[in-house]
Formats: C-alpha cells, structure tokens, sequence
C-alpha cells in the first residue's frame, strides 16, 4: 500500500472514530445514578425479603445484562398479573408477598430488586388506552400506565414486558384473534413478554416512540393513538399520584373501586389464563 493511501486511511478512521465517540451517549456518573438506586417509600430496596431475592437473582449471572433478565423473567413469571386491592400504593415487600400484580405495582417491584442488586432503574408514567383493559373491566378514555427504564452500558432501556405473565399473554393473544379487536385483556396485538436485555420491550405499552411508527397494513396502524400523553420519571408511583396533574388521581375514590372490584377482576384473569 501506498504511504499516501495509509494516511488517508488512518486519517480516515479517526474521523469516523470520533465522530462514533460524539454520538455516543455519555454515561452517567455514580451521583447522578444515586436516585436511580435508592429506596423510596415503595421501592423498598432494604426490605430483608427483596434484598434476599435480588441478591439469589443476581448469584444466577455474572454480569449486569443478564442479572437485569433474571430479574426481569422472575418478576413476569412469579408474580401473575392481577389487581391488589390496595391499587398502587403497596411497596415492593408487600408486592412479593401477595404474589399478584399489575403495571403499578409489577414496576415497583421489578425497580426495587434491580436497585438491590446495583442495577440503576427508574419508573415512567404514561397513558394508554383504556380498551386495554377490556375484558376484565369497563374502561372508557385513557387510564395511567408505568414502566420501567434499566439503565445498562451507559442507556436506558424501556420496558413493561414483565407485567402479563407468559400463560395471560398467550391466553389473551388469542382471545384477541377470536374477538377480531386488536387491543383488550390487558395487551395489544404486536406484545411480548421477552426481554433479551439490550432493546426495549413492551407487552402493553408497544405504542413507545422506540417501536417506530407502525407500517401500512399492520393492525395499529391508522388507529388512534394507544398513549396520549407521557408524565415523565417520578420517585415511585405514590410520588406520580401527589404530583402529577390529569392522572386517575390514585385517591380514595380510586382506591375504593378497586377494593371492591378487583376480586371480581382477578376471578376473570384466572379464568381466561386457565382456558388458555
């Protein structure tokens, strides 16, 4: 080769070399990812039973990524979807104990075991379809929805695909397919429940800006919007609630619904998982 040419080259490289570095995302430092890893009156990170399984969790893998997945597969598989009667004011402890869960309450859980194993995770709040819900309840307009976002290699990852339990997904996917609806029995057409640790992954919120706009032909396209609005990060989902304005308010009256509601709600859910 020349020694003009492989100057060139050289030069070449660097450029590209550089340019790659000023795209890159830059990492966030230890004091900015402290939130990030901290308990909250929820996300109850220093609760003997959490810490226990974060840390069983953790021993499964070597590595950051792959602990995340752990995590992540244990909470959708061991927690079935399902409404507590307390709605979403029920930290990560009591989450583990009562074995059932939905977004709210799955996220806080998923984010305490993360943060108790040093992983920094955080919650985002968001709206979505109240059809969603379909099939279990009557739900009219948009309700609030959340999700987490696992900070891995220096990028936040989106992700709620913990929240339906495998044998529900797969159940409501194809009650989907019979009704001929592409939104109801708390998932969408185009879900899944598998996480492979490096791309976002939604089993009810696929309408993230990540998934792209839908192709001609797909079932979301045309439709209206599955989101309207995006709340942004809050401390916990009891912080979302005391602060956010326009959500369901996560008050008594809320509260007292699902008190009252949810039974009835879970019946359904162990009823539609267990026809399959």
């Amino acid at each position: 080769m020349r020694l003009p040419a492989l100057v060139a080259g050289l030069a070449l490289g660097a450029v590209i070399g550089l340019s790659l570095s000023a795209q890159a995302d830059p990492c966030l430092s230890g004091e900015q990812l402290g939130p990030y890893l901290a308990s909250t009156p929820l996300i109850t990170t220093k609760d003997p039973a959490v810490h226990e399984l974060a840390q069983r969790l953790k021993a499964q893998a070597p590595y950051p990524r792959d602990q995340a997945v752990a995590i992540h597969n244990w909470v959708r598989d061991e927690i079935p979807f399902g409404f507590n009667s307390k709605f979403h004011d029920v930290t990560a402890a009591e989450v583990l104990r009562s074995k059932t869960g939905f977004c709210h309450t799955k996220t806080t859980l998923f984010l305490a075991l993360l943060r108790s194993a040093g992983i920094p995770a955080r919650p985002k709040f968001v709206t979505i379809d109240g059809k969603l819900l379909e099939g279990y309840t009557s739900r009219g307009a948009y309700i609030d929805h959340s999700f987490a976002e696992v900070y891995l290699d220096c990028k936040w990852i989106p992700l709620d695909s913990y929240v339906l339990d495998l044998p529900l997904l797969a159940a409501a996917e194809k009650k989907l397919k019979l009704d001929r609806k592409d939104i109801g029995y708390g998932t969408v057409i185009g879900a899944t429940g598998v996480w492979d640790g490096y791309r976002p992954a939604f089993s009810q919120y696929v309408t993230h800006p990540s998934a792209g706009p839908y192709p001609v032909g797909h079932p979301l396209s045309g439709r209206a919007p599955l989101s309207n609005r995006d709340f942004g990060d809050y401390k916990d989902v009891a912080d979302f609630y005391a602060r956010a304005k326009g959500t369901m308010n996560g008050g008594f009256i809320t509260r007292a619904v699902f008190y009252f509601f949810a039974p009835s709600m879970n019946r359904t859910i162990r009823r539609i998982r267990t026809d399959g």
